[in-house]
């Protein structure tokens, strides 16, 4: 709609004369409907160009008018629109133009606001109501909007159909992935010369499809995947794949490999292997200084200022980008776009998927793809560009676009697990950041309960959910913030500058009141004290040279060692300590020619420098250690108890705006019509609520740990599946197949072919474990080949090549290692930090298993090749 604001006068020629010129400056716009069916078109635009107020609404005894007008489309998310403020005008003239978009099938009212800038509040005139519903489309109507006090505003209107959209409704790839599609396939075919020599394509359409997937499984999988990418990329394996596809922690490692500015021109997965080892072995928490907490604050500050929802995922990303991106944190998935553009490496994908509160994550979910073309929900053939992921939508328009969210807030997003068991897992072990038990292996039935209530959370209620929580406001929220630093963040650098090279203190300064931290020393410092005491035990004091406690009264050698202990020769008197009988008193007192002053006086007095200077030194360390400690207890009880992250588990999820919003669903799968009950995925049939303003996105391992749904799709036409899966086991020696029968479940589901693992497995639970397994449906051949990789620590205790075994002691004692049957759980997924040897262990296991397993990829992938071209000439 387009609204022409025109002059109103006494005088009927001047408005028609300001009507002419006006008319000429009108961008008429030409639009058509975005789909063939007229009830589908949710496209309008409504715009306003500018309206003046009559000379006589406003009060003109003392002062000239400053008015300015406020449209708001109430209903919907248009934001308010506001022209300039014309000072001291009696006739004035805006020229804006302002639109609004509004859904066909709802429309609602615009209200209009007249206002008079005043020096504290400003005045309002009136406010009229336009009937949009009333208009009809492509047709200019005016209206005459009378304010009380005889103001008068002439407005035009236009009700038109938007040309463009933001939305791609399909079910097609996109362009850009069609695009690559065709540069790759010519570079595997290449490289499947090289892989599988005689064996291999004759011709480029004899190419089959290779997908490469990694499960979750937080660092352990970062770590696992540095030796598969390595063992990959050396035996040209890699070169064969059109995808690699990974949620969760193989979505971290594919951003540390894909944002590397050498990859893969220069440097390879295995060149990077000491960079991450680093990164691991550095610990996280280490990140979260006071000058990265600020940063941080003033970014959520920052966010929720422009009206974006914040999370606790905003926080998390920060800390895994640090962490895992470094100085790339400012790069976005779509920069990817530029490495792809030449076919070299195959196309990453990743995914998260959409959750209720109130339903189980199993039960119902929305999956979520990622790629560095488009971002999009594929059940309901809805995606958009990978830049306008995060922006405000309505009816498939965009209303405010916020720029591409950076790498680190979607790592986030995608591995979420996490943060999303936050709350739990502090208040299992609120001390430790993490656990060290077996709490790891969460069953699935674990992760469900991301929809129930625990501990009092409030998860049911939708209303704490959306962009600035209602029960805080933004300053409430930046008070929130603000106090997760504590207030003396600066006094132990000030403690420092005051404390000498040697640890001595200036005589000047007073520390008997209070300590650094501007507290009472007696409740301030007991902790300290007895933390000293246990120290200073250790010290020894020979008869001859140290009998200084001897020499003290029997009142004092049961004593502590004194907070303080000062010293100083006046009128022949030693003072030293405290007065334990007297509160008030600080110094004890002996004469000079008291029995205990003998000629080693001057010794102990320098044993005495040197105590106060230990003690000092002591205490200074216990000070810090107790400043962090509470730093700590402050971000934990932020994280935990505010109403805007803490409370909520979706709080603690990433959380967008609905890009669905306003838009006419119905029931139609992309992949497959199914309504049959299941008791994983019996919400499937449920549709995600289009006036909900906000969805909450998870990560997608709470459904079940392996990407295949992003492959599953028809158009991508994946004939070999490659399968990483590190997800926990409750034991090494547990089978390993968890994952995949939920995902032949997922396939079932959606009615698109999987091979039967429910029965294929049957005959390995009573086989020792192996590296890889091989599945392939029994008849139909057009299904895909299915080869599954897990962790497993088998010859690799006695092989360090898969046809060179170990020899010495070391060598041996290298390999010997648990994973999941360990006691202490080094490689649980909550375990952000590895020592070196942690991770030259499971990343040298999973480097082998994969080499291992490279005769068997040759012969899956000559079998592919084989039937394609059978299926070719049929």
């Amino acid at each position: 709609m387009q609204f022409t604001e025109m002059e109103l006068d006494d005088s009927n020629d001047k408005v028609e004369e300001f009507n002419r010129e006006y008319k000429a400056t009108i961008d008429q716009r030409i639009t058509s409907r975005i789909w063939e069916f007229d009830k589908l078109d949710p496209y309008q635009i409504f715009k306003e160009l500018q309206a003046i107020p009559s000379d006589h609404s406003f009060d003109m005894n003392v002062f000239k008018p400053s008015p300015y007008l406020i449209l708001h489309l109430k209903g919907t998310p248009n934001e308010k629109k506001r022209t300039p403020i014309e000072k001291n005008s009696r006739y004035p003239q805006w020229n804006v133009c302002f639109q609004f978009i509004v859904d066909p099938l709802n429309m609602k009212d615009l209200h209009i606001t007249l206002m008079d800038k005043r020096l504290v509040f400003d005045r309002k005139i009136g406010t009229k109501r336009v009937k949009i519903s009333n208009m009809k489309l492509d047709t200019e109507d005016r209206f005459i909007l009378e304010f009380k006090e005889g103001s008068k505003v002439y407005i035009q209107f236009s009700l038109v159909r938007s040309r463009t959209q933001d939305l791609r409704f399909s079910l097609a790839l996109s362009k850009g992935e069609i695009e690559f599609v065709k540069k790759r396939r010519r570079m595997v075919y290449e490289g499947m010369q090289r892989f599988l020599e005689d064996s291999a394509p004759k011709e480029v359409r004899e190419v089959p499809v290779v997908a490469i997937l990694g499960s979750g499984g937080g660092i352990r999988a970062v770590t696992a995947n540095a030796g598969v990418f390595k063992a990959l990329y050396e035996s040209g394996l890699l070169d064969c794949a059109m995808y690699v596809a990974g949620l969760s922690g193989t979505s971290w490692y594919l951003t540390y490999l894909y944002t590397h500015p050498d990859f893969p021109k220069y440097v390879g997965p295995g060149d990077l292997i000491p960079d991450i080892r680093k990164s691991i072995a550095m610990d996280w928490k280490k990140i979260l200084t006071i000058k990265n907490a600020r940063i941080y604050v003033s970014q959520l500050l920052k966010k929720v200022s422009k009206g974006q929802s914040i999370s606790f995922t905003d926080i998390y990303g920060h800390i895994l980008g640090e962490m895992l991106l470094g100085k790339r944190m400012h790069l976005k998935l779509s920069d990817l776009k530029e490495k792809l553009t030449d076919g070299a490496i195959p196309m990453p994908l990743f995914t998260c998927v959409v959750a209720k509160d109130n339903v189980s994550a199993l039960a119902y979910q929305e999956y979520v793809e990622f790629s560095p073309y488009e971002v999009g929900l594929p059940k309901y053939g809805v995606f958009m560009k990978t830049k306008n992921f995060g922006s405000k939508f309505y009816v498939g328009k965009i209303i405010k676009n916020y720029g591409e969210s950076p790498f680190h807030y979607l790592i986030a997003i995608w591995g979420s697990a996490f943060s999303i068991l936050f709350r739990r897992l502090v208040e299992e072990e609120k001390k430790k950041w993490g656990v060290k038990n077996d709490a790891e292996n969460l069953t699935h039935e674990d992760m469900d309960k991301f929809s129930t209530t625990k501990s009092g959370e409030n998860v049911n209620e939708r209303s704490n959910i959306p962009l600035l929580r209602q029960d805080m406001s933004l300053s409430a929220l930046k008070n929130a913030l603000e106090n997760l630093i504590p207030e003396d963040s600066n006094s132990v650098e000030n403690f420092h500058t005051s404390i000498g090279v040697d640890g001595s203190i200036p005589e000047s300064q007073d520390f008997a009141t209070s300590d650094h931290n501007g507290l009472k020393t007696s409740e301030s410092t007991e902790s300290l004290l007895k933390a000293t005491e246990k120290s200073f035990r250790r010290v020894s004091f020979t008869p001859n040279e140290y009998n200084f406690r001897h020499n003290l009264p029997s009142n004092r050698k049961r004593s502590v060692i004194p907070m303080i202990i000062k010293e100083e020769m006046n009128d022949n008197q030693l003072i030293v300590g405290r007065n334990s009988q007297h509160e008030g008193e600080l110094f004890t007192k002996y004469s000079a020619d008291d029995s205990s002053i003998n000629p080693s006086y001057y010794r102990r007095k320098t044993l005495l420098q040197d105590i106060r200077n230990e003690t000092l030194r002591r205490i200074n360390k216990a000070s810090q250690a107790t400043w962090r400690a509470r730093y700590w207890s402050n971000f934990l009880d932020f994280i935990t108890n505010t109403k805007i992250i803490g409370k909520t588990r979706t709080g603690r999820a990433g959380e967008i705006f609905n890009p669905l919003l306003g838009l006419n669903l119905t029931k139609k799968y992309p992949i497959s019509p199914s309504f049959g009950r299941d008791e994983d995925f019996q919400h499937y049939g449920t549709l995600i609520d289009s006036n909900e303003k906000t969805l909450c996105l998870v990560d997608a391992g709470l459904v079940f740990n392996s990407p295949f749904p992003l492959l599953l799709r028809p158009q991508r036409a994946v004939d070999v599946f490659i399968s990483f899966d590190y997800s926990a086991r409750a034991a090494d020696f547990h089978e390993p197949f968890r994952e995949l029968l939920l995902a032949e479940k997922w396939a079932i589901k959606n009615k698109v072919l999987f091979p039967p693992i429910e029965k294929l497995v049957q005959r390995y639970y009573d086989e020792p474990l192996r590296e890889v397994y091989v599945f392939k449906h029994p008849d139909n051949p057009y299904c895909p080949l299915l080869v599954h990789c897990i962790i497993f620590n088998g010859q690799f205790k006695e092989y360090k090549l898969p046809d060179v075994k170990r020899e010495t002691p070391e060598e041996f004692e290298f390999a010997d290692f648990r994973i999941f049957s360990d006691p202490e759980n080094p490689y649980s997924s909550f375990n952000y930090t590895y020592t070196p040897l942690q991770f030259d262990r499971m990343c040298k296991l999973m480097e082998f298993n994969t080499l291992k397993g490279m005769e068997v990829f040759r012969k899956v992938l000559k079998y592919a090749v084989k039937r394609k071209k059978k299926l070719l000439e049929i």
